[in-house]
């Protein structure tokens, strides 16, 4: 329970500082790009950012075998914690101001923008170990009972969604009040605290890795600076996708998690930000929207934990999902542009239906996916994630950018008709390859399938499983005792 406590309030203040920095980000962005290239060089910010979230969520694979959860996660977010400081620092350093009210402009620091990049993909690696090892510390705490993971996912979930909701809002107020750049300058302090709350967690439950949880004596040092290290990256990766294709309760997964979080992470950075410049006019009013994105999710995860047993798969959650995302295409009919707060709430049942999916579909997958074997150097959940996951962040990355490079070009036929397709054509087409996914597992053509959730990939004597599918043995063994020479 105190482990419990304790991560989850180290989420919700990550949360809230983590939507406060993406919005000033954003709104800074989009300020200081003006023209007709704000939306291209937004995606591809956007773009390099998860591409470097899939280098952190690859890199947390492998440190989870050498770092306790708990290490993984006050590095990460420390050093998050730097670079909105580093940017208000040298804003003002460079003759910025803040704004004294809500009606004075703000004044921009004479720093190249372009550093804007380097610095979030910094970032993005952060967040990418941050986003895995919170998938993977819930089974550390409760261990593999489903019920339990269903029920700590759900609560993580709320309170995270929670504290996103009213971060959103009030962030929005930050970055009318303040600015772009200074909107952010409460993420440094919910971050550090945040580090000092995951710092106290009982490292007695956590993943241990080599014997006593390091690497063989004189090998630290020279293993991180070796090209194994790299070599690993690709490791984690290939087993990941190895226990995906090995099962056929696995091989749908990159759609079922993978394409819906695209689309769910697509709505609130891509389609959200192109909606509060063209239809309101001020980049500012996106974190209004993205509030009832939250406030959506906050009410799928408190669904899932409500409903509890009666829907014991994902499945139904998934296809409740595929569904709801048709209620885009209230998107490009609307024109009441001073009722911002009701164009928020068509983003609720949106982001309601994703957020019930995720939680039931983490569940499924952390009781699921095999325990790793006692000489196992790379994580199986930790890759497997890391697999989901950068499939997810090479989707975004290759359509964030192109999707705005698109925005920029049909700027001039008007922010409708830039949404009728970008929104309505794009989430139809994801809806349908998504409800298409939901009836691959075997048994998931019932109403609410009841399928075997724990099972392990292989066994010894290389029998078949249960569907009929020939499983494989996976296992990553340490390899022989290096010497000197050979590093």
């Amino acid at each position: 329970q105190r482990n419990t406590f304790l991560y989850i309030v180290g989420m919700m203040l990550y949360k809230i500082g983590y939507e406060s920095f993406v919005g000033s980000i954003t709104n800074l962005a989009l300020e200081l790009w003006g023209g007709d290239e704000r939306y291209g060089k937004l995606g591809i910010l956007h773009g390099l950012n998860l591409l470097f979230q899939c280098l952190g969520s690859i890199v947390s694979a492998q440190v989870l075998r050498r770092l306790a959860g708990r290490h993984v996660l006050v590095i990460a977010v420390t050093i998050f914690a730097m670079i909105p400081t580093l940017i208000m620092i040298i804003d003002r350093g460079t003759g910025g101001l803040m704004k004294n009210s809500t009606k004075d402009d703000e004044k921009h620091g004479g720093w190249a923008t372009d550093a804007l990049f380097p610095l979030y993909c910094i970032c993005g690696v952060c967040y990418g170990m941050v986003e895995v090892v919170k998938r993977v510390i819930p089974r550390d705490i409760v261990g593999n009972d489903v019920d339990k993971l269903r029920q700590i996912d759900s609560l993580v979930h709320i309170f995270y969604e929670a504290s996103g909701t009213g971060a959103a809002f009030f962030s929005s107020y930050l970055l009318i009040r303040l600015g772009s750049t200074y909107g952010m300058i409460m993420t440094p302090a919910c971050f550090f605290i945040a580090a000092i709350l995951w710092w106290q967690l009982d490292k007695t439950t956590f993943w241990q890795g080599f014997k006593n949880g390091r690497i063989p004596a004189g090998l630290t040092r020279a293993y991180l600076l070796s090209s194994l290290a790299f070599a690993d990256f690709g490791r984690s990766i290939v087993l990941g996708s190895r226990i995906i294709a090995s099962r056929r309760k696995f091989i749908w997964l990159p759609i079922g998690y993978s394409l819906a979080l695209y689309a769910h992470r697509y709505l609130e950075n891509g389609l959200v930000p192109v909606l509060a410049q063209g239809y309101f006019g001020k980049p500012a009013y996106s974190q209004i929207l993205v509030g009832g994105s939250n406030l959506g999710e906050l009410l799928g995860a408190l669904l899932v934990l409500l409903t509890g047993n009666l829907l014991p798969t994902p499945i139904p959650w998934l296809r409740a999902d595929a569904l709801l995302l048709g209620l885009v295409w209230i998107l490009p009919f609307y024109y009441y542009k001073a009722r911002r707060s009701t164009f928020a709430c068509i983003f609720i049942p949106i982001s309601m239906g994703w957020a019930a999916g995720d939680v039931s579909l983490m569940a499924y997958i952390q009781s699921s996916v095999p325990d790793d074997a006692p000489d196992s150097r790379i994580s199986s959940l930790g890759a497997v994630m890391a697999f989901l996951y950068s499939t997810y962040i090479a989707i975004f990355a290759i359509m964030t950018p192109a999707l705005g490079k698109y925005a920029d070009d049909s700027s001039s036929d008007g922010a409708h008709s830039t949404i009728f397709n970008l929104g309505g054509v794009q989430f139809s087409v994801i809806a349908a390859v998504l409800l298409a996914s939901t009836f691959v597992p075997s048994g998931s053509w019932s109403l609410n399938p009841k399928l075997e959730l724990r099972q392990m990939i292989g066994n010894e004597d290389g029998g078949a499983d249960e569907d009929g599918s020939k499983a494989i043995h996976i296992v990553e063994t340490m390899p022989r005792a290096m010497s000197e020479k050979d590093v």
